[in-house]
């Protein structure tokens, strides 16, 4: 396995978590669901990748986002109600399943 870590949602927790990672030497790769902020996450030293949940996971290069040693899980939005919340989990294991 590769010495990468996949950060799915490099907002206001997982981009500077990425930073952090970067810095100890960790080969990162982070998600975003905006386009204008791809370049924000280049210029932090992590692979960026446009990732929606529509409700399957949408985006290019998903298998490759996918293939890491680590994946840190935070696409939760923090103004989000708790039932919306619980969908996206479901929406990501319906996505993975149709990846494989």
């Amino acid at each position: 396995m590769n010495n990468t870590i996949s950060i799915l949602g490099c907002g206001w927790l997982g981009l500077p978590l990425g930073k952090y990672l970067v810095e100890k030497g960790f080969s990162v790769k982070g998600s975003t669901t905006k386009e204008e902020k791809l370049e924000r996450i280049r210029d932090n030293g992590i692979e960026p990748f446009l990732i929606k949940l529509n409700p399957a996971l949408e985006g290019e290069n998903i298998a490759n986002f996918l293939n890491t040693s680590v994946l840190i899980f935070k696409s939760i939005n923090r103004n989000r109600k708790i039932k919306y919340q619980k969908n996206h989990l479901y929406q990501f294991d319906l996505s993975l399943s149709r990846i494989e």
